[in-house]
Parts: C-alpha cells; structure tokens; sequence
C-alpha cells in the first residue's frame, strides 16, 4: 500500500514537473542562419503600387545576455547614440522616431553600405539571405500613373516573434503606410502644324499670297529689233537726207553744164 503511494507521488512530481518545465520553456532564436527575408508589398488603399525602389539597411546585431535577447547597434550607426535595449517594436510612435533618426543619419553618410531593391509590377519587393538583426527600411519612392509615392522610414526586426515561436521569413507590408501626391503637369507649347509633302509625280500648285494685288501693266505688241553693234537708229533719217542732198546737187551740176554748152 504505502509503496502504491510512492509511485503515486512520484508520477505526480514528474507530471508536475513537466507542466511547469512547459510553462516556463520558450523558443531560443537561431542567430547563426543566413536565410532570412523581409518581404513587402506596396499598396495604396488596397491597391498594389508597382514601381520605384526601396533601400534596407542593418542597423543592429542581436545578442544575448543572461538568456535574453536584446540589439545593439553596428559600428556604422553606433554615432547615433540610440538605447535599442529596452526597444518595443509594438510601439509605432517610438519607432517611428528612431527610424527617422536612423534614416537622416544614413542619409548624411552616404559611405554607409545599404541594400536597394526595385519593387516589381505587382508592388512586391524581397531581401533574401539576411542574417538575424534589426534592419532599416527607407528611401522608398514611386511614379506611377501621374502620382508620387512615398513612404515614412520604418524598422523590422528578423526573426520576429510570433505566438512564442521565431519567424524567420517576416512580412512588413502592414508597415508601411504610403503617402500619394499628384505630378504637377507640365504644359507643352503648341506645336506648328504640318503641311504634309505632295505625292510624288504631282505637279506643286504656286502659293499666292493673299490681299490685294498690285494692278498690271499692259504690254505692247512686239516690234522687230534691230542687231545691236553699238549703233542707235537715230542716224538712218539724218544720212537719207545727206544722200538726196548729194544726188540733187550732182543731178543739178551735171544738167547745167550741158545747158550751157548747148546755147
């Protein structure tokens, strides 16, 4: 009887210990693989924007300390002075701050390394091959359909913790939020119209200029020109003249002397 009692006891320590090894267990992360992703689509009230590119920046390594997990900040962003121990990805004002701190300061050190990727035609956009950290994305911008898209810089943590278990595979498309603005349109000057060429083997018709027109001038019939040597016509009446003069005086000198001959 009393040893009944001992296995009772006994399976019910072990079942109890077990509960409570069950209740306190927790997921470990895996902080030495390489295959994560962060994945996102781009939509502007429930519609996919495609187009434009996005930048990821690794702003913070994770480590462990005493069984917990906590970041800290990489070299190339550690100027910032951001406290990143006691960060609640859950509060979107706090990390909104911190990513437009994180976001100007990348900006103002062009030397630091980022990752940017174009956003397909579906609005999708992946990073593969990432290593478990705290990543920074920004510098989205998109033109499509005589819009301007943007959005706010925003953090995503890899892996993310979901219902007590590690993704490694995260989505933060419910993180970004995009902002619409329309092209301002630029007027183009009228353009000259065309006049297109006439057909080959037509004959062009002359343009007359239109208005009135200078009244015309009647010619006058054709006379016969005379050959040109440097003489004028002028002289022809003046020699015929000459020319009866001298036959009329030898007419009168010849038949006058024969006059007086004969009395």
């Amino acid at each position: 009887m009393r040893t009944a009692r001992k296995l009772i006891a006994l399976a019910a320590a072990l079942l109890l210990g077990g509960l409570c090894a069950a209740a306190f267990a927790h997921d470990v992360p895996d902080l030495t693989r390489e295959d994560c992703t962060i994945s996102l689509v781009m939509r502007y009230r429930g519609k996919a924007v495609p187009g434009g590119s996005i930048t990821l920046y690794r702003v913070a390594d994770v480590y462990e300390y005493d069984g917990n997990y906590t970041f800290r900040l990489t070299d190339e962003f550690a100027a910032t002075s951001l406290n990143l121990e006691n960060l609640r990805l859950d509060e979107p004002d706090y990390t909104a701050e911190m990513a437009q701190t994180l976001a100007r300061f990348a900006a103002a050190h062009p030397k630091i390394a980022g990752r940017t990727e174009t956003i397909d035609r579906y609005g999708e956009v992946v990073f593969d091959k990432l290593t478990p950290g705290l990543y920074l994305l920004t510098n989205y911008s998109a033109y499509t359909g005589g819009y301007y898209y943007t959005a706010n810089p925003f953090l995503v943590s890899v892996p993310l913790m979901d219902d007590g278990k590690y993704d490694y595979t995260v989505d933060a498309t419910p993180k970004t939020d995009l902002d619409r603005n329309r092209l301002p349109s630029t007027p183009t000057e009228p353009s000259e119209p065309v006049t297109p060429p006439d057909k080959p083997g037509k004959p062009q018709t002359p343009v007359t200029p239109s208005g009135p027109t200078a009244p015309t001038t009647p010619t006058s019939p054709s006379r016969p020109v005379l050959p040109q040597t440097g003489q004028v016509n002028w002289p022809i009446p003046v020699l015929a003249v000459l020319g009866l003069c001298v036959f009329s005086a030898g007419w009168v000198l010849r038949f006058g002397k024969r006059g007086r001959y004969e009395k």
